[in-house]
């Protein structure tokens, strides 16, 4: 059976004239030759509801919100010219703007058995940003899709096995042609297994974490000046500790990451490897504490290495 553990809905509308107007007039400043002000309003709409099953716990999420942004401006004296203040009413019209974002979330939490679980999030925006003005070209819409995971294992209570993973987009549209070339989209992968035993006198945490990010211009086949790139990167860490008494502990930590940057065509997924990075941090630490001090000696290793990939190409 199922039941409804949890409801919440927050309703938010704000309105507020925003006084931008410099507090003295100086004739080397045009802007401080009129009242300018602007005129926002907002709104917020917020819900989520939580469901409880036998082996599984869900909560949906649903956001809106909306902005408006108007500006206005007034000549402080006679003594402006009708058609600088026109100019400058018009200047000022280019800032207006409205936007809205729509966010839907789905969450899950299921206990597949006594020693095993699954956590899962999905996230789905749409962003819009509009601009009134006609000579205002900086609309754009951004859209976001999102899914994680966290699944762990739990042998005993002193070792735990976990392996979590992570998918992104973000896509930026620009709206009008002028800014059209602009379009990109970022599209991000993580995979990262690890081990925690913790038992006594011995902490031991090894992970390894695997990630890829692609930056991808919508236009890129069509125009050869937009470069698209790939970044990916494979990393080890680990951490531990062996406590021998309350007072004396000895730890050591070790952290190898490489990474590679290259060029990307999206359209056959073919790279050229631009720049490769190794790094190597290594470090040993010997604690004693005395009273209320404590006193650590430790012997750390770090490196970093560039590679030039182009001539190895």
């Amino acid at each position: 059976p199922s039941k409804i553990s949890n409801f919440n809905t927050n309703i938010e509308y704000n309105s507020q004239i925003k006084d931008r107007s410099f507090n003295n007039v100086n004739e080397a400043i045009n802007n401080s030759r009129f009242r300018r002000n602007s005129h926002i309003t907002k709104i917020l709409l917020a819900n989520s509801i939580s469901f409880q099953f036998s082996s599984f716990t869900s909560q949906i999420i649903f956001d809106y919100e909306a902005n408006d942004e108007t500006f206005n401006s007034k000549a402080i004296n006679q003594e402006v010219p009708t058609a600088i203040a026109t100019s400058y009413q018009n200047i000022q019209k280019m800032n207006d703007y409205n936007s809205s974002r729509i966010r839907v979330a789905l969450n899950n939490l299921f206990v597949l058995s006594r020693n095993d679980s699954l956590l899962t999030n999905i996230n789905a925006s749409l962003f819009r940003y509009n601009t009134p003005h006609k000579e205002n070209k900086d609309e754009y819409d951004v859209s976001y899709s999102s899914i994680d995971f966290v699944y762990k294992h739990l042998f005993n209570r002193s070792f735990t096995f976990k392996l979590s993973g992570e998918l992104k987009n973000q896509h930026y549209v620009y709206i009008n042609s002028e800014n059209s070339a602009q379009s990109n989209k970022l599209q991000s992968i993580k995979l990262k297994p690890e081990i925690l035993y913790n038992h006594k006198i011995i902490y031991y945490n090894p992970k390894i974490e695997i990630l890829a990010n692609y930056h991808i211009y919508d236009f890129q086949e069509q125009i050869n000046t937009l470069n698209t790139y790939s970044f990916r990167q494979i990393s080890y860490i680990d951490s531990a500790s062996i406590t021998f008494t309350d007072n004396f502990s000895f730890s050591t930590n070790i952290l190898c990451r490489y990474s590679l940057r290259s060029n990307l065509s999206w359209a056959s997924f073919a790279e050229n490897p631009l720049k490769g990075n190794l790094e190597q941090t290594y470090r040993l630490m010997i604690n004693n504490k005395f009273d209320i001090y404590s006193l650590g000696l430790g012997l750390g290793y770090y490196k970093v290495e560039q590679i030039d990939m182009i001539k190895h190409y």
